[in-house]
């Protein structure tokens, strides 16, 4: 999201409506929409323009908490990313946000707007609300970004009285308030749980940056190791990780063939049976070949860098389970709507996340890869059963 990308919504955007006449009128309307926006604001000249800060009309938080399309949110740079419209510019005429009646349409035509970054570290800066004014240069083609905001400029009124609608919770709040919330503690914000809407979203996310670590070596596996549904919860979690926290993620496993798992098993039984003795073969023990959510195509193992810290199991990095919620990522995965190993019982696997299908999904998938040792062709196999995550 560093930077204007064409057509930002059209990837997902066919998975929001149906073949009904009423959808696809409305889908008709979206994609033209995007055109024109597309058109405009790769259009834009002028070195200087004055823009309005979308971001936190939902949330009600200073620009919001960086968890869906229309939050700020601060990049591994230190700058604040936000959403902003210009009333200068031609999509004004077609796409103005004070014509639109409701939150949803609201929402739905700040997630196709130009994201600005911060020209400083937002940490040597000021706050930022929703509906303020801000100066913005041009950096380069598509790239843009916004100077330290002047009392002088204030906050739009028209916006103010945009914000007083009946939403899910408004930002009038922000705007009212004086000292606005900073985004500089992600840790503790309090994640709401995503709609499947905005796992496509942000999977999209992660799929236009230029910007996540490792990511060549991470589609690898994605892509060939998960199934598809399950891939979109992946790359969810690796961009909130890397937009939110600064975190570099390294996949280290993601399907296994059913005999894999039973080498593992086997592998740790055997150290079982004998006393214990020597290192421990893995930092969890492996389930029973068929059980495990790697043999469904839903479970990833990992490994997180944040700054100097390491997070991995706590034979090869030392991380406690305090310091892995303490960082944040915890909160994320399950943010995403999947599981983390850290909270396992009677197993504990912090390098673990995961999604749990149902028993006859499981039965599904078993029956047809069992007997498979080619991984790839499992997983060709396995993703033809659809598992209701999308």
């Amino acid at each position: 999201m560093a930077g204007y990308k064409p057509g930002y919504g059209n990837p997902y955007l066919y998975k929001l409506f149906s073949n009904s006449i009423d959808d696809e009128f409305n889908l008709m309307r979206a994609l033209d929409d995007q055109a024109r926006l597309d058109a405009s604001t790769l259009s834009q000249s002028d070195n200087n323009f004055e823009a309005i800060c979308m971001s936190g009309f939902r949330t009600g938080n200073n620009v919001g908490s960086g968890t869906d399309a229309i939050d700020g949110f601060i990049d591994s740079q230190g700058r604040l990313n936000i959403k902003v419209v210009s009333l200068d510019w031609k999509y004004g005429t077609y796409l103005n946000p004070l014509d639109f009646p409701d939150s949803e349409s609201m929402e739905n035509l700040i997630a196709m707007l130009p994201t600005v970054r911060s020209a400083y570290s937002y940490e040597d800066g000021t706050s930022i609300e929703y509906g303020q004014r801000l100066k913005c240069i041009k950096v380069a083609e598509n790239k843009y970004e916004f100077l330290v905001p002047t009392p002088s400029l204030g906050v739009d009124n028209r916006f103010h009285e945009l914000a007083s609608r009946p939403i899910e919770t408004s930002a009038k709040t922000a705007i009212e308030n004086n000292t606005p919330t900073r985004l500089s503690s992600f840790v503790n914000l309090n994640l709401t749980p995503a709609t499947k809407e905005q796992i496509l979203n942000k999977a999209y996310a992660y799929d236009s940056s230029t910007q996540i670590p490792n990511k060549e070596a991470q589609l690898k596996m994605i892509e060939s190791n998960c199934h598809p549904e399950f891939a979109f919860y992946v790359k969810a979690v690796i961009y909130d990780i890397w937009t939110i926290l600064g975190g570099k993620v390294r996949l280290n496993k993601t399907y296994r063939t059913v005999g894999e798992q039973k080498i593992y098993r086997d592998k740790w039984d055997a150290w079982v049976d004998g006393g214990k003795v020597g290192k421990k073969p893995y930092a969890a023990r492996p389930a029973y070949p068929g059980t495990s959510k790697h043999n469904h195509g839903t479970a990833a193992d990992f490994n997180v860098y944040i700054g100097s810290k390491s997070y991995g199991s706590f034979r090869a990095t030392g991380a406690t389970k305090e310091q892995w919620e303490g960082s944040g990522i915890p909160a994320i995965i399950k943010a995403n709507g999947l599981r983390w190993g850290g909270d396992f019982r009677s197993n504990y696997d912090p390098i673990h996340m995961d999604i749990p299908l149902s028993k006859d999904i499981q039965k599904k998938i078993i029956k047809k890869t069992k007997t498979m040792t080619d991984p790839k062709k499992a997983i060709i196999a396995i993703s033809q059963i659809s598992i209701g995550l999308i």
